[in-house]
Formats: C-alpha cells, sequence, structure tokens
C-alpha cells in the first residue's frame, strides 16, 4: 500500500490555523456511524457524536471529497453505515465502502482498492465522480 496516497493535514488543525479552504486536494472521509435508537427507517436515524465532524466538512471545499466510507454493525440492519450514507449524500460524494465494526483484512483490501480507483480517476480527469442527484 502506498501511504504517501493519503498524508493530509486534519480538518480541526487546518481550521484551527484558520485556512480558509481546509484542503486544497483531493480527500476521503471515514465516519462511524452512530444514531439515536429505532431502527433507521421510521426512526433512528439521526446521527449523533459526529455532528462536529459534520460542521466541519461544511466548511471544507467539498468538490475534493472524494468519497466517504463508513462503519458500523450489521446487526442494525437499515441502520448499518447510514451515516457514511448520509454523508454521501450530502456533500455528492461516492460511497466508497462500508466495513463492519473495525473491518477485516478482506474489507481493507476492497476499500483501499476503491480508494485508489477514485483518487486515480480525479487525477486523470481534475473533479471527482459525484453523485447523480
Amino acid at each position: 500500500m502506498r501511504d504517501d496516497l493519503f498524508i493530509i493535514p486534519s480538518l480541526k488543525s487546518c481550521l484551527r490555523n484558520q485556512l480558509t479552504s481546509i484542503i486544497d486536494h483531493p480527500f476521503f472521509v471515514i465516519v462511524p456511524t452512530y444514531l439515536d435508537g429505532g431502527n433507521g427507517i421510521n426512526n433512528g436515524y439521526k446521527e449523533v457524536m459526529t455532528l462536529d465532524f459534520r460542521d466541519e466538512l461544511d466548511e471544507a471545499n467539498s468538490a475534493y471529497l472524494l468519497g466517504v466510507i463508513g462503519s458500523g454493525n450489521r446487526n442494525f440492519n437499515a441502520q448499518f453505515g447510514l451515516t457514511a450514507k448520509h454523508y454521501a449524500r450530502r456533500y455528492n460524494s461516492a460511497l466508497i465502502g462500508l466495513f463492519e465494526l473495525r473491518g477485516n483484512d478482506e474489507e481493507a483490501v476492497k476499500i483501499y482498492a476503491a480508494l485508489s480507483k477514485y483518487q486515480n480517476d480525479f487525477n486523470q480527469r481534475g473533479v471527482k465522480r459525484a453523485l447523480v442527484r
């Protein structure tokens, strides 16, 4: 794996330094799924614990947000990876992949391959692959 592909300053450190553009090159985000209970369909789709991060992303240049990766617990059915799905839609970015809890080697390989694909695509096209709204 290439470590240099993902070396970027943290959003918090950029905000702390009051940069006008949080990130001026492509980046990905990985978010956990913490919700307020329920089933994720009729209720239980309100995010908790990730709101500060969402606010920071609102300040970022989302044109460079190439994709979102999410973790969750498959036992929660429709809620699995729901925060990542919300973020992908909110920032018009690709949902790169979802992994269970801490993930496993197979998921890591699959997600890394997808990250590389989206990064290479951005390098060739100069724009991110966005969702169709």
